[in-house]
């Protein structure tokens, strides 16, 4: 069974409780989305749906930055190198 509130306000507070939230991204976390093979659409999918909720501060993007181009090249080379097998 479902309760369902009467009033506007505790509709709204209702409403503001599922989506009163912040998520902070870690860089390293963020960059592992670089060397993964399964799963990063839907993740990423994710994450652009609730980007609104999203923290991320100027140094994650610095540091990702810097590092995602070599660990893509990482991920490509390993990729290869399993195809060679």
């Amino acid at each position: 069974m479902r309760i369902v509130p009467q009033n506007s306000e505790a509709r709204a507070r209702i409403k503001m409780a599922k989506v009163d939230a912040s998520l902070f991204i870690d860089a390293d976390q963020y960059l592992k989305l670089y060397m993964a093979d399964k799963g990063k659409k839907r993740l990423l999918r994710i994450l652009n749906e609730s980007r609104e909720y999203i923290f991320v501060t100027a140094q994650v993007v610095d540091e990702v930055q810097r590092n995602k181009l070599s660990l893509a090249e990482r991920f490509l080379s390993l990729m290869t190198q399993r195809s060679e097998i």
